[in-house]
């Protein structure tokens, strides 16, 4: 019996390319988060981590190809006027999606601090979801608590309350 194969994608760190310790820092939190989020539906599943030739390697299941901020792209440009990009069931299917993955995610205290339309990998004709791009994500425990003092994400898309936490 021929077994169904599996996609993956495979995210390569070289040790010695690390441009800044940030860097370094968010490569291992994503992986942490990863496994600690590892059985979650709707968030990325990491398959494994190894290390060869100075090198550090992160593989996880293919998702797909078109991310949410993809999608809303193309319907913008084949938009006809006044009719919605998306109805109104499919939309609360998704956010249903999307808030079920980030509400467990803050119960194992995994703050994603990137979530954005291209953070989410979009699966059109089933409507499902999965949150990508864990690289600035932080496990807020008691010895990461001091992480927050780092104000990391993408401008546009930054929690306000931790805009206000660093004022």
């Amino acid at each position: 019996m021929a077994e169904k194969s599996l996609k993956v994608i495979v995210k390569t760190f070289q040790k010695t390319r690390f441009l800044a310790p940030i860097t370094q820092m968010c490569f291992f939190n994503e992986i942490r988060n990863l496994i600690l989020l590892r059985d979650v539906e709707g968030i990325l599943r990491i398959r494994s981590v190894y290390e060869n030739d100075g090198a550090t390697h992160l593989v996880t299941q293919y998702e797909g190809k078109e991310n949410l901020q993809t999608y809303i792209s193309k319907m913008k440009d084949q938009k006809v006027s006044n009719v919605p990009l998306m109805a109104e069931p499919q939309i609360k299917q998704i956010m249903k999606y999307i808030i079920q993955a980030v509400s467990t995610m803050h119960k194992r205290q995994v703050l994603h601090r990137d979530i954005k339309p291209a953070s989410i990998v979009f699966h059109k004709k089933s409507l499902r979801v999965c949150l990508v791009d864990f690289g600035q994500s932080l496990n807020i425990s008691d010895q990461n608590k001091n992480l927050l003092d780092i104000l990391l994400g993408t401008t546009g898309f930054i929690d306000p309350l931790l805009i206000q936490y660093h004022q």
